[in-house]
């Protein structure tokens, strides 16, 4: 699992200790999440996160019936790059992406190299961009926790996915980010049985209702101004810290 940042801080992995949670009720940050932020922090960000979320059901909507084979993995900042620009149809700054994918690229000075290795990777890039132009669903891998079950609601608070006034961007590049029109709706998971609801309480209460969370996405449109891309939340697969699935939202 490839690791990214989660730009946000109530109740998310990486600033959990700036939010006053301990170590021990955390899960491991390590290979997905390392830190969020609150769009509200950068007002121009927020306000178009605002605006988009207002306008999220005038997108264009995932087919849930899509099979889960047709979800490109995608686990960088190259790949988010490439969705950018597949979804908004902007010219590609070929030179920008080189320096994301290439490290030769990015350490030559030398003007003909350089020129001879974009030449090299422009056909690579074009066909990366072509595949998500084409297919717009993609899955992506992170960590998540499920905390104490709400009684009267039956549902259990579930930290670790972005939410919907936040937004993500993989370690490799920072430019390129995602974010999720519907992610609110993932903030809670409703138990389907009280049987059910009595096995993850006591995986919570022993530390383990964490692990892996698939989260399956549609691109739905771009945010120019931030270099970002808004998806709608699909579905969420809950995998326990032995890779079983333990829940689906």
């Amino acid at each position: 699992m490839k690791r990214f940042h989660f730009l946000a801080c109530a109740g998310l992995l990486a600033t959990l200790a700036a939010c006053g949670k301990s170590e021990q009720a955390a899960p491991p940050a390590a290979d997905a999440l390392e830190r969020m932020k609150q769009a509200g922090s950068d007002a121009g960000l927020a306000a178009e996160i605002k605006q988009r979320t207002v306008s999220a059901a005038s997108l264009p909507q995932a087919d849930r019936a899509t099979p889960e084979g047709s979800y490109i993995p995608v686990d960088s900042g190259a790949q988010l790059a490439y969705l950018y620009y597949a979804v908004s149809g902007l010219p590609v700054d070929y030179e920008k992406l080189a320096g994301i994918v290439s490290q030769d690229y990015r350490r030559t000075s030398n003007a003909f190299k350089k020129q001879e290795l974009l030449d090299a990777l422009k056909p690579k890039i074009d066909q990366q961009i072509a595949t998500f132009r084409q297919n717009r669903y993609v899955v992506i891998d992170t960590h998540y926790q499920l905390d104490h079950i709400d009684m009267a609601s039956k549902t259990f608070p579930l930290r670790g996915l972005p939410a919907t006034d936040s937004y993500i961007y993989y370690q490799d590049s920072a430019d390129y980010k995602l974010a999720l029109t519907n992610g609110d709706a993932f903030a809670k998971y409703q138990a389907a049985s009280d049987a059910q609801a009595r096995e993850l309480e006591n995986l919570v209460e022993n530390y383990q209702a964490r692990g892996a969370a698939r989260v399956y996405l549609y691109a739905q449109d771009t945010d120019l101004n931030a270099q970002l891309v808004r998806f709608q939340a699909v579905k969420v697969k809950l995998l326990g810290e032995d890779g079983k699935q333990i829940a689906q939202m």
